[in-house]
């Protein structure tokens, strides 16, 4: 991130089956501090 300052607001995935997956999600600030959460998430 530091590198390249461009931030994605929205990821595109297409889930090949319905179901339930986990997903991890990043976060990292303008002072390079970082932290992520798995999250779960049920396709339709």
């Amino acid at each position: 991130v530091k590198k390249n300052p461009r931030v994605d607001y929205q990821a595109i995935h297409k889930y090949d089956d319905i179901g339930e997956y986990e997903i991890m999600v990043k976060v990292v600030d303008v002072f390079g501090n970082d932290t992520n959460k798995i999250l779960k998430v049920m396709i339709k």
